[in-house]
């Protein structure tokens, strides 16, 4: 580990020297007539050339750019934010605004790199290809909060803290900077639960009811002999570990890094972590994810499926499962270097402050949002459309004040790149061709090589 500081370090200072001689060129964004539905051209990497630009002003904003990395903002905006419009081609506006939308897909860390490619350089950019605002989720929000890429809603935008009705606690404990100015707002919470399959309730514990599913999904042990019977009658209970994964991510109580001194942090694997990737392999040897038929559970969060286009199947209920986890939840950003911040604080409150609009989103939508007095109303004798008239709010409210009372998650900056290093290390282990020692080994050097490409700061970038 000493090595690797030595050549952090050094690192460090070539990029130092470099970064005086160096400026960031800029990419030009498509227009509106070239861009495509849900797609963008932002540059995938800023190349560096030259001295550093001067910051360009604008008078104003012809478009409003949106960067995300799924549509559920998007369709939030066509059914719910007044005066937006947007055709079967996709093309949208607010007034004499054009919106578009810049969507990268989030996995396989796509959607960070095009946020660390883009936001550093978006000041500099012309007022037209400029982001205004962009989207994160809960994995996401220790790496940017802390950067200078978003606005503070109070100094800049004018949105004060008493705008905002009173939200949960898990997803507003990471909406400030170190010296606690909000620069984020929560928009789709998603606490997690289990998605069960009525069919496959039926075969394996006999009714499709939920209270019942519920029950053959108490805790581990019930689960596991559940596991039993499901495979009996060649019924997966789960598709694959992978799928497991998000529910012990997000409900761990350490963090990846402890810290014996702020010089000496020391990585190491989450409990809550290894017990995934236990239980995996022990389900694996028991063929709980293998099977003809579809599988009986899956992992799930908030569905948002009533008049939102994101439709699930009928024949879908939903229970809590043995826990529940924090699943991510979507925060809005202002970017800093917006040309149109009035209209991006105009969409923030509209989405994250307006209480009664909120609670009709909930009710028209299915999505669940950061209003505890909201959600609490939608609750009361809510039945679904599409899980066969179960109340999901009522189950959705129990798992937000669960994981409130559990209090915030610990958090690194780089959870998103540990998670996966260790999920695709483990898949070995679980798949049974090497021992949980080895795996874990093979996570520690590849974590490693991580932390010495990514030139992180022992100092700072370990401790949130």
């Amino acid at each position: 580990m000493q090595n690797g500081r030595r050549r952090m370090k050094q690192k460090r200072q070539i990029a130092g020297v470099t970064a005086l001689l160096c400026l960031l060129q800029l990419f030009p964004m498509q227009t509106a007539a070239e861009s495509s539905y849900g797609a963008g051209s932002l540059p995938e990497e800023p190349v560096l050339v030259g001295a550093p630009p001067e910051k360009k002003s604008s008078d104003g904003g012809a478009y409003l750019n949106i960067l995300s990395s799924d549509k559920i903002c998007r369709l939030l905006m066509k059914h719910y934010v007044p005066g937006y419009v947007e055709d079967a081609e996709g093309n949208a506006s607010i007034g004499d605004v054009t919106i578009r939308w810049f969507q990268t897909p989030y996995e396989d860390g796509r959607y960070q790199n095009r946020l660390d490619a883009v936001l550093p350089v978006n000041e500099f950019a012309d007022p037209q290809d400029r982001i205004d605002l962009f989207l994160l989720t809960d994995r996401d929000m220790s790496k940017y909060i802390r950067t200078d890429y978003a606005l503070e809603f109070d100094r800049e935008l004018g949105i004060k803290e008493e705008e905002f009705p009173k939200g949960f606690s898990y997803a507003d404990c990471l909406t400030a900077d170190a010296e606690g100015n909000r620069k984020a707002a929560a928009v789709v919470l998603s606490p997690g639960f289990f998605y069960y399959n009525r069919e496959a309730a039926v075969r394996v514990v006999g009714s499709s009811d939920y209270e019942v599913v519920q029950e053959a999904a108490a805790d581990w042990e019930t689960l596991y002999q559940t596991g039993k019977a499901a495979k009996a009658l060649s019924v997966p209970l789960f598709s694959s570990a992978e799928e497991l994964f998000p529910l012990f991510s997000g409900s761990r109580t350490t963090a990846w890094v402890r810290d014996d001194t702020v010089a000496n942090p020391i990585l190491t694997v989450p409990q809550e972590l290894k017990n995934w990737a236990e239980l995996s392999a022990f389900w694996q040897k028991e063929g709980f994810f293998e099977g003809e038929e579809k599988p009986l559970f899956k992992a799930g969060a908030s569905p948002g499926s009533e008049n939102t286009e994101i439709t699930p199947a009928a024949d879908v209920g939903m229970v809590r499962g043995p826990a529940f986890w924090q699943s991510g939840t979507i925060y809005l950003l202002c970017a800093a270097g917006t040309d149109n911040a009035d209209l991006a604080a105009m969409l923030i409150r509209t989405l994250c402050c307006d209480e009664t609009r909120l609670q009709s989103i909930a009710a028209g939508s299915g999505f669940f949002m950061n209003t505890e007095a909201g959600m609490q109303a939608v609750a009361e004798g809510y039945s679904s459309l599409h899980y066969d008239g179960q109340n999901s709010f009522a189950l959705m409210l129990e798992a937000a004040e669960a994981l409130g009372e559990a209090g915030p998650q610990p958090r690194t900056r780089f959870d998103l790149q540990l998670d996966e290093l260790y999920k695709d290390e483990m898949k070995a282990y679980i798949g049974g061709s090497v021992d949980y020692e080895e795996a874990e080994a093979a996570f520690y050097a590849a974590a490693q090589e991580f932390i010495i490409d990514e030139e992180w700061n022992y100092e700072a970038d370990w401790f949130r």
